[in-house]
């Protein structure tokens, strides 16, 4: 019978194979209202799951602004450093909340949190659509690449002109303004490159 089984797997999985961890993480829910600029949120977009190379994504939500940086292990520190690297030239003003998903990349978020003065919050298990507006930047992020693109031929300078062209482009919802003009007329911090 186990050939017409869905998966068609010739092994049963053993029960309890994966153990899920039960960790007190800041909730969502208890996220403030989002009504002022510094609100941001991240993931990681990987080529494959056994890849080490990904690309780290983080998006600020009122401005629409985006950072991308290929990440070269698959820890918590890899992941921490790049964020700290990135925000580390905003004021602190502009580093209000910060909201991920519970993959093991970031759980050292107390490390964020004494590093730049955020508070970070996590969506719950398997509810992407918590931080829809990182999910759709991902998906605009894979325009850029074909299908089966390896991350780890993308280089640094790829990198960064595809995440200039994403803060170049006009936003409906910003007015047809882009997400680097939001930010600068809103913060008056410019960092286009």
């Amino acid at each position: 019978m186990r050939p017409y089984l869905s998966r068609r797997r010739k092994r049963r999985m053993a029960k309890g194979f994966r153990v899920p961890r039960r960790v007190e993480l800041p909730s969502i829910d208890d996220r403030p209202v989002m009504t002022s600029i510094g609100h941001w949120e991240d993931d990681s977009i990987v080529y494959t799951p056994t890849s080490s190379v990904r690309w780290r994504t983080t998006n600020e939500l009122v401005s629409g602004l985006v950072f991308i940086d290929k990440v070269l292990a698959r820890t918590m520190a890899a992941a921490n450093q790049v964020t700290i690297h990135r925000f580390a030239a905003l004021p602190a003003k502009y580093r209000q909340t910060h909201t991920r998903d519970r993959g093991a990349e970031n759980l050292g978020y107390r490390e964020l949190e004494a590093k730049l003065g955020i508070q970070c919050f996590f969506a719950h298990p398997y509810h992407s659509w918590e931080r829809g507006a990182n999910e759709n930047l991902n998906g605009l992020i894979r325009r850029f690449l074909s299908k089966g693109t390896d991350f780890a031929t993308v280089s640094n300078e790829q990198i960064r002109h595809i995440e200039y062209l994403l803060n170049s482009r006009p936003r409906k919802r910003l007015g047809m303004k882009t997400p680097y003009q939001v930010f600068y007329e809103l913060t008056g911090v410019a960092l286009q490159h």
